[in-house]
């Protein structure tokens, strides 16, 4: 995996943000781009140049994507450590595998908390290569 990220110099506070998965470099290409909304806010938006703009959220040092495809929850966290990123990505199913609460205890009203099945996690450290 690699990782290219550029300053764009067609676009204000925007950045090629490429993924290349595997060894060949054109088909395992990935072209997005990384456009700062609201910096103050950690405000940014991950637009992969196919119709599908996503939200990132610059929190704590982490960018962060949360989304949903074809019922499948994806948590992505891409994170400077030192001199390497570390890239996360947890996924799972969108559908609870169970829900607890929902009920008065001791006068108390406990509101449902679904929980979601992990199915796989990847990681991997990057380097300046």
């Amino acid at each position: 995996m690699e990782l290219h990220i550029h300053p764009l110099d067609t676009v204000p506070a925007a950045y090629t943000f490429q993924i290349v998965y595997g060894e060949d470099k054109v088909t395992g290409a990935r072209p997005y781009e990384l456009v700062t909304v609201d910096a103050a806010k950690g405000l940014y938006l991950m637009d992969e140049k196919n119709s599908i703009k996503m939200e990132a959220y610059y929190i704590n040092g982490k960018l962060i994507q949360w989304f949903e495809v074809e019922g499948t929850l994806l948590y992505s966290t891409t994170e400077l450590v030192g001199e390497e990123l570390l890239w996360e990505i947890i996924s799972g199913s969108s559908t609870p595998v169970s829900t607890t609460g929902n009920q008065t205890v001791d006068g108390e009203e406990i509101p449902p908390v679904k929980t979601y099945p992990v199915g796989a996690m990847q990681r991997a450290r990057l380097r300046r290569g």
